[in-house]
């Protein structure tokens, strides 16, 4: 059988595929590379689209039209690269994130709040850690760069009041994870939050419930929600007018780290 046949047609026995080598084996070994080869391109190719197809989902949900989600894109493209490069340059990134700081008097009444967790295995939060997340945990090689984009957002975004109005279980109560207080999601920190994450190419499609965390369940959610039941009104008003970079801790320390402190409104 010649190889030329063995190539047109569709399906070959092992018996074939054995003479062909035998007969041919320079032939077959060539073919072998070639498919190999072939193979090896259409799984970058692959790679690629659904790189491309994953930052277009996960685009900010308030985005109003392509040219800003390529923007977007390429600024997270851009982080990756600036991480890549500062790992291979033995340098290492920085998890910082953008959050409000609740004031000292409100964080150690709601830590109060919590105190009955204590018997449980449970990580309360110390009221100089309670904040509320508006921008994610990310890798930064430059905070310089971080600090110089929370500072353009902030300087155009006017001073509003957070109203801190629930303490319960979350983010599922049937499954908790926290101990946390809930926030009135109002336009002001709804849209505050939005040009936050357009600022630093990050998405969040979950609904916004905006919350402090006053303690981590860790596996035993459930349990504790059942023995130790909270679900309470409550009423604390707190005048924003600022806005922080904060550290996480590295592993095995702990306590949130200012990195930096930007007023409200400073450029209408």
């Amino acid at each position: 059988m010649a190889a030329g046949s063995f190539l047109n047609r569709r399906s070959t026995t092992s018996e074939d595929k054995a003479t062909v080598a035998r007969a041919h084996p320079i032939g077959t070994g060539l073919i072998t590379i070639i498919f190999a080869s072939w193979r090896s391109r259409l799984r970058t190719c692959r790679s690629e689209t659904s790189h491309h197809v994953r930052m277009w989902n996960e685009r900010p949900a308030s985005m109003s039209s392509p040219k800003r989600a390529l923007s977007d894109c390429m600024n997270v493209d851009e982080t990756r690269m600036r991480v890549r490069a500062a790992a291979e340059a033995g340098v290492q990134p920085a998890r910082i994130f953008v959050a409000l700081r609740i004031a000292p008097e409100i964080a150690r009444e709601l830590a109060r709040l919590g105190k009955g967790l204590e018997r449980f295995s449970v990580r309360l939060v110390p009221p100089a850690d309670i904040h509320l997340t508006l921008v994610p945990p990310w890798s930064e090689v430059s905070v310089a760069d971080a600090v110089a984009k929370l500072r353009r957002v902030a300087g155009t975004c006017g001073a509003f009041t957070l109203e801190i109005c629930q303490i319960g279980y979350g983010p599922e109560p049937r499954r908790p994870r926290f101990l946390w207080a809930e926030c009135e999601a109002s336009d002001e920190v709804a849209k505050f939050r939005a040009a936050l994450l357009r600022a630093f190419g990050q998405a969040d499609e979950r609904p916004f419930r905006p919350h402090v965390t006053l303690a981590r369940l860790c596996d035993n959610g459930r349990v504790v929600a059942r023995k130790y039941p909270v679900d309470n009104d409550i009423a604390f008003m707190q005048r924003v007018d600022s806005v922080e970079l904060m550290q996480s801790p590295a592993l095995g320390e702990s306590g949130y780290k200012v990195l930096a402190s930007l007023p409200l409104g400073e450029n209408p």
